[in-house]
C-alpha cells in the first residue's frame, strides 16, 4: 500500500518501511536545491527543511490554514503500540498510525542538531479534526506541545470580543 502523498511505502510482503525517493527527488527538484554529485548532503538537506519550511508557511498565509503544524510528544503514540487492531510503522523522518476506521501519518522531529531524537511528532492542523477520531482526539491534546503564548492573546482569539485590561496602552 502507498503512503498518503507518495511520502513513503509499506511493503505488504514483509512489512519493511522504506523511503519513496522519487517523492524526495522530486522535493529537491520543485525547491530548486542543489543536489552534488554524491546525492544529499548536510548542508542540502538543511537548505531543503528550510525551504520547505519556508514554503510551507507561505501555503499557510495563503488559505490553507490546515497545513500548520502541530506538535506532539512522541509517547502519544504508545497508546497504538502493540495494541490489537492498530499498527504503528516508521522510516527515519516520517510514520503511520493505523486504527480499524483511521490512519495518520505524522513527521518524526529529531534531525535537528541539539535536538533529542524521536521525542516529537507532528501533524497538519487539519489532521487533528479530520483524520483523528473524535474519541482519539483529547488523548492526542493531552500529549501537545506548544511555545509560550500570551493568555489573554489567546483568550481573544477563542472568544471574539474580549476586552483585554492587562495594562496601558503605548508604542512599542
Amino acid at each position: 500500500m502507498v503512503g498518503n502523498r507518495d511520502t513513503f511505502r509499506v511493503h505488504d510482503k514483509d512489512d519493511r518501511l522504506s523511503h519513496h525517493c522519487e517523492a524526495q527527488e522530486a522535493i529537491i527538484m520543485a525547491l530548486e536545491i542543489p543536489v552534488a554529485e554524491g546525492g544529499v548532503t548536510d548542508v542540502v538537506a538543511t537548505a531543503l527543511l528550510s525551504r520547505a519550511r519556508t514554503r510551507l508557511l507561505q501555503r499557510v498565509a495563503s488559505a490553507e490554514p490546515g497545513l500548520a503544524q502541530i506538535w506532539f510528544r512522541a509517547s502519544v503514540l504508545e497508546r497504538y503500540r502493540g495494541t490489537p487492531g492498530f499498527q504503528l510503522v516508521r522510516t527515519n523522518t516520517v510514520g503511520r498510525v493505523r486504527g480499524a476506521d483511521w490512519r495518520l501519518d505524522f513527521g518524526i522531529s529529531g534531525e535537528t542538531p541539539g535536538q533529542e531524537p524521536d521525542v516529537l511528532v507532528h501533524i497538519c492542523a487539519r489532521d487533528l479534526g479530520e483524520r483523528i477520531p473524535e474519541g482519539e482526539r483529547a488523548h492526542w491534546i493531552s500529549h501537545a506541545v506548544t511555545l509560550p503564548a500570551s493568555v489573554n492573546f489567546l483568550a481573544m482569539q477563542s472568544t471574539r470580543g474580549a476586552c483585554i485590561d492587562d495594562g496601558d496602552l503605548r508604542s512599542w
